[in-house]
């Protein structure tokens, strides 16, 4: 139900995710890949790779930095805002989900007894969302990548 506390929420929820995105993205490494798919021989019988372009990024400790604040963040946001209480055991729990949903997509959706407010599931796509969007804006290989846009 759209409250105004939940409409400010809503907002600080977007500009932390955007700081925390921007923070992860300008230590993020890009680099594109020539990775061999197949083979084929030329006239003279040499044979001749065949590459398929591959973005890759790098976040190094600034992104892990960022994930920390995000798990921070979403453990305060349970305690104050869902009520639990927060025990160093509900802590790990925290963490490990969120390494899990990380590493294995689906896992986010088919866990059974996980919270779906809407406040966890904002911070964690707004900040996806900002990261994509910054690296899409500072390195045209990951704009074309993941939006099919022609380099500028």
């Amino acid at each position: 139900m759209w409250t105004p506390l939940n409409g400010g929420i809503l907002v600080l929820l977007v500009l932390f995710a955007a700081w925390v995105s921007h923070y992860q993205a300008k230590a993020t490494q890009i680099r594109e890949e020539h990775r061999p798919v197949s083979y084929f021989q030329d006239a003279t019988g040499h044979e001749v790779p065949i590459y398929r372009k591959r973005v890759t990024s790098q976040g190094g400790h600034g992104y892990l930095r960022g994930w920390v604040l995000v798990i921070i963040a979403q453990v305060i946001i349970e305690a104050t805002y869902l009520h639990e209480t927060i025990t160093t055991h509900k802590i790990w729990e925290v963490v490990w989900e969120e390494v899990l949903a990380d590493l294995l997509t689906p896992y986010r959706f088919v866990t059974s007894g996980a919270h779906t407010s809407w406040i966890l599931w904002a911070l964690t796509g707004f900040t996806s969302l900002g990261y994509t969007l910054w690296l899409s804006h500072q390195f045209p290989k990951v704009r074309q990548a993941v939006f099919g846009a022609k380099d500028d």
